[in-house]
């Protein structure tokens, strides 16, 4: 009973599309993700004139705060998710940043992005990872649509990690280890790839992994 329960939860974590245990994974993203949020948008010192993208926005927290970076420049927000209900949900939450034309939200999936070459100052992702089709091309086509002198941040918990492993919420073939996630960003090409131990505003602790695009 309790393995089916779990891989019904890893399948909406991975691909969220409602119903009771969507509502459950929904309150997972809010209660787990928005410090972990807060702190890469704030990792990435975003300034107004930059373009930035979230990958698996999930309920839009990041967004919010990303897009309050910008509001003042001429810099812009996107975000890429697969669940058409997080696209739903927070293009409602974020209407006027979308009618502002600050924030532009897309289904997609890291391993195609719908982006030109080289349009990127920063991009971010949380807890996202270990849910991508396949490391290697998702860390290509972040590559790909960074700039040259660009920052990515990806943050995570790993203590949460290890506790949602052991519980059977991550899918089966889910790779959570951060050294393999950073030996892909370095093969592809991203640079001074370092993982750091960090503390939010509030002294909630967890890792921030941080990679480069230097010249291309």
């Amino acid at each position: 009973m309790w393995q089916r329960l779990a891989d019904s939860i890893s399948a909406q974590l991975a691909h969220p599309k409602g119903g009771p245990i969507g509502w459950y994974v929904k309150y997972l993203f809010k209660k787990v993700n928005k410090p972990l949020s807060q702190s890469a948008v704030d990792l990435c010192n975003i300034q107004p004139h930059h373009n930035v993208l979230e990958v698996g926005f999930g309920t839009g927290e990041g967004l919010k705060c990303a897009c309050q970076k910008i509001q003042d420049g001429p810099g812009k927000i996107y975000g890429v998710d697969i669940s058409e209900r997080m696209f739903t949900e927070t293009a409602e939450l974020l209407y006027m940043e979308i009618h502002n034309k600050k924030l532009e939200l897309l289904l997609s999936r890291v391993e195609k992005l719908p982006f030109n070459h080289d349009k990127f100052d920063r991009v971010y992702h949380v807890n996202c990872y270990y849910f991508w089709r396949d490391m290697i091309d998702g860390a290509a086509e972040l590559y790909r649509v960074m700039k040259p002198n660009s920052m990515m941040v990806t943050t995570l918990s790993l203590k949460r990690l290890k506790q949602a492993k052991k519980r059977g919420l991550l899918t089966k073939n889910a790779i959570t280890d951060p050294m393999h996630y950073m030996w892909c960003l370095e093969n592809v090409g991203f640079e001074d790839v370092s993982m750091k131990y960090v503390k939010n505003k509030l002294g909630f602790e967890h890792q921030a992994i941080f990679a480069y695009v230097h010249e291309k």
